[in-house]
């Protein structure tokens, strides 16, 4: 069978390092829109947000600190959906993407801390990305992506 487009170029294939990047992400950003989610909904539950207070050691100032609990949970499923749309844009080669990846994930870093020590997990995950997406094989292929109008 020919190709309806003979002289179509052919796209370059996305280096390992990529894809590990891609996939951690999908991965980490689709189990914090998961968790954070969850968070939301527990944390309306009174129960369960005088118990969670009380562990804290905030049981003086509960309300604020299940507001507070809250909106970083908010912040949070923000962030992962940010994550989700970008690393979805990366896939595709975008030299933008793998920026605006950095930038989402340098802000990933600094929100997964709040959840000391269950945020470590998504901080390491963050980090392993960053290093992978800035790596020579990658830029390469980023380059050659782009280098044509077609894979913008």
């Amino acid at each position: 069978m020919t190709s309806p487009y003979p002289h179509a170029p052919v796209p370059p294939p996305r280096p390992g390092q990529a894809t590990t990047a891609c996939i951690l992400s999908f991965v980490g950003s689709s189990l914090a829109l998961i968790g954070l989610t969850v968070m939301v909904f527990a944390l309306s539950n009174d129960d369960f947000a005088e118990q969670i207070s009380e562990g804290a050691g905030a049981s003086a100032a509960s309300d604020t600190f299940v507001t507070i609990m809250t909106w970083l949970s908010v912040v949070g499923i923000v962030l992962a959906i940010a994550s989700l749309v970008v690393t979805s844009m990366l896939m595709r080669g975008g030299s933008v993407a793998r920026i605006l990846f950095t930038v989402v994930a340098g802000l990933g870093i600094a929100s997964s801390l709040t959840f000391f020590p269950v945020g470590l997990l998504w901080a390491g995950l963050c980090v392993t990305g960053i290093v992978l997406v800035w790596q020579r094989p990658v830029t390469e292929w980023i380059g050659a992506a782009n280098s044509s109008s077609t894979y913008r």
